[in-house]
C-alpha cells in the first residue's frame, strides 16, 4: 500500500468524516500511552510484593505528567509542519523536520538528565512513603532513561499527523505497548529481574549527594 493512502486530506472536500477517522487513532494513542505504567503495575502486582507495587503505583501521576509534557512539546512541531504543508511551502518542510528531530534529541536528553536529579525530590513532594520511596526512586530514574525515546516518538508522530497520517504513529505505539508487556513478563518471570533495590544501587545511588 502506498504510504499516501494513510494520509487524510484535510484541505479538500468535506471534513466531518475525515476528522473522525483522523482523531480516533490519536485518542486511542493517548489512552495507550497512559496504560504503559498500568502494565508495569499489573506485572509487579502479580509477581512481586506490596511495597514494589506501591512504588510503581506512586509514580503514576509523575509518569502521566511526563507523557503530557512530551505530547505538549510536540504540538508546536505539528502546527509548524501543518502550516508548511497547508501553505504549499514544501521547501520548508525538510527544515522543519530536521529541526524537530534535533529539538527532540535535545529535550529528551535534558529531561532524562534532569530526571535523574529530581526523582527523589518529586517523590518527596507527593509524600511518597518512606517504606517505598527507595524503590520508587529506582523505578522513576529507570523511566526517565526512556524519555528521549518518548519525546522522539511524539515529535515524529507530530510530523506524520501534520501530513494527515495518524495511523502509523498508532501502529507504532501498539507495537511498543505489546513489547512492553512481553518484556515485562520476560524480565520478571523468566530472568527474575525483580531484584531488591540494593542490587540497583551501583547504577542509581539512592543516598548519594549527586542525586540529591
Amino acid at each position: 500500500m502506498n504510504h499516501k493512502d494513510k494520509d487524510v486530506d484535510m484541505i479538500h472536500g468535506p471534513l466531518a468524516k475525515k476528522i473522525f477517522f483522523f482523531a480516533l487513532p490519536i485518542a486511542l494513542s493517548s489512552m495507550l500511552q497512559q496504560l504503559f505504567n498500568s502494565a508495569d503495575t499489573a506485572v509487579v502486582g502479580r509477581f512481586s510484593d506490596a511495597n514494589a507495587l506501591a512504588a510503581v503505583g506512586t509514580n503514576g501521576e509523575i509518569v502521566a505528567l511526563i507523557v503530557s509534557l512530551s505530547a505538549g512539546l510536540a504540538v508546536g512541531v505539528n502546527v509548524l509542519v501543518a502550516r508548511c504543508i497547508g501553505g504549499g511551502k514544501r521547501e520548508a518542510i525538510g527544515d522543519a523536520l530536521h529541526t524537530a528531530i534535533v529539538l527532540a534529541l535535545i529535550f529528551g536528553a535534558l529531561l532524562c538528565g534532569t530526571g535523574q536529579l529530581v526523582a527523589r525530590p518529586l517523590l518527596s513532594a507527593i509524600h511518597a512513603s518512606a517504606a517505598i520511596i527507595d524503590k520508587a526512586v529506582v523505578y522513576l530514574r529507570l523511566y526517565f532513561l526512556s524519555v528521549p525515546f518518548l519525546v522522539l516518538y511524539d515529535f515524529c508522530s507530530a510530523v506524520l499527523r501534520a501530513k494527515g497520517d495518524s495511523r502509523r504513529p498508532f501502529i507504532a505505539l501498539v507495537f511498543s505497548g505489546t513489547m512492553n508487556v512481553i518484556l515485562n513478563l520476560v524480565f520478571v518471570i523468566v530472568l527474575k529481574w525483580m531484584s531488591p533495590v540494593s542490587q540497583w544501587q551501583q547504577f542509581f545511588p539512592l543516598h548519594s549527594h549527586r542525586f540529591w
